[in-house]
């Protein structure tokens, strides 16, 4: 295993383009919190209170309060994965434009070794975003939330599972993608097309069809997605969810081991060097 991170380290770490990646999801990663403070302090200064609780500032809503927090930090990093998961195409598409795939194979890597390797990279990226979660929560849990009793603070921390999950889940379909695709414009474009277009099309007219609306919950992206509900409604009283339903777990893990046998595949019926 430690050789296969040293080989993935040493194809990954002269990329610019991996560095780069992983730098922007970094910058956003630190300042998601802030910018989300700032913004807030920019509504409270323009006088914005919530219609339903005339009166409420908008640096009133607890959304950095433990038992909330987990909740809307593991939905705010949520939205910047996209970033990792075009690190992760970037890394398959290079090892085959480059041939570093077939050299190799040359060299006595076996295929499983391979595909070894990538798992381990997308555990790495997702255990590590994980816990870094864990950590900007407790800081900011800390010092934001005006209770911080231990009840309070692991109080639906089962996001963080969550957020694993749904890291896992959307790196190996973008691992998949790459590996159909072979060119990294190409299936960037293609992903960013289908996240923000194809499927929230597709699923609109799904869930809106009674008769289709289980559908909806099972495409690439809604699948994981439902891990972590948007927390925002609660704050203008409206219903949402604020836990982790087993449902999309057992969702998002048909998903992950889906992807993964499409990938295993790949790899062995089909010529992808």
């Amino acid at each position: 295993m430690i050789r296969l991170i040293k080989i993935e380290w040493a194809k990954s770490a002269p990329s610019k383009y991996f560095k780069t990646m992983l730098g922007i999801w970094v910058f956003a990663f630190l300042g998601l919190p802030l910018g989300s403070k700032l913004f807030l302090n920019y509504l409270e200064s323009k006088g914005f209170s919530l219609d339903q609780l005339p009166g409420v500032d908008a640096t009133d809503l607890p959304i950095f309060d433990f038992v909330d927090i987990w909740q809307n930090l593991a939905y705010a990093y949520k939205c910047i994965s996209v970033f990792l998961a075009l690190l992760i195409i970037i890394n398959i598409t290079n090892e085959l434009d480059y041939k570093t795939f077939r050299q190799n194979i040359i060299d006595g890597m076996s295929k499983g070794q391979f595909l070894a390797s990538k798992l381990l990279l997308m555990f790495i990226l997702s255990t590590s975003a994980t816990l870094l979660l864990l950590i900007a929560g407790l800081i900011i849990g800390y010092v934001a939330s005006p209770v911080t009793e231990w009840h309070y603070v692991v109080k639906h921390m089962n996001f963080l599972g969550a957020y694993w999950l749904h890291l896992m889940v959307f790196l190996s379909f973008s691992m998949l993608l790459a590996l159909l695709i072979k060119r990294a414009g190409i299936a960037i474009a293609l992903l960013l097309f289908w996240m923000y277009i194809a499927e929230p099309i597709g699923s609109g007219i799904l869930y809106y069809n009674l008769k289709l609306q289980l559908l909806s919950g099972l495409l690439p992206m809604e699948g994981h997605w439902n891990l972590i509900p948007r927390p925002i409604e609660r704050y203008a009283l409206s219903e949402v969810r604020f836990w982790v339903s087993t449902q999309s777990v057992f969702i998002a893990l048909g998903q992950l081991s889906l992807y993964l046998i499409c990938i295993w595949l790949l790899l062995t019926k089909r010529d992808v060097k």
